[in-house]
């Protein structure tokens, strides 16, 4: 790790870091990644339905702003119900539009092709 930076906390932290050869900096603002993976929709539907897991509309609702991008569209309205912003599936991302995905032209915007469903690059 390299450069530091303050947090707010009195803490020096890391504004850079290396991971692979490859360096990296923090981002401005805050981010988070949820990634879930191998459950079934009974279990999401269930966690949801109890607020066990983040409810991505209610954190939009709270003036945060949120993205969803599922590997299969079949998790589409699971995690993005009621949510009104970005989300779309990546196995149909060349067909998202802005309406209904908030979000057109996704190749162009990434600068690669929609990969194969279980390829790596699907996972990247």
């Amino acid at each position: 790790m390299s450069g530091t930076s303050d947090h707010g906390l009195g803490e020096p932290i890391a504004a850079t870091f290396s991971v692979n050869d490859r360096c990296y900096s923090l981002p401005t603002r805050p981010v988070v990644v949820i990634c879930a993976d191998g459950c079934g929709d009974e279990y999401l539907s269930t966690s949801l339905a109890q607020v066990r897991i983040p409810h991505l509309a209610a954190a939009a609702k709270a003036g945060r702003k949120v993205a969803m991008v599922t590997t299969k569209n079949k998790l589409l309205s699971i995690f993005s119900h009621d949510l009104e912003g970005i989300a779309f599936p990546l196995e149909f991302a060349s067909q998202a539009k802005e309406s209904p995905h908030a979000i057109g032209n996704i190749e162009a915007l990434v600068g690669l092709p929609t990969p194969a469903i279980y390829s790596g690059p699907a996972f990247l």
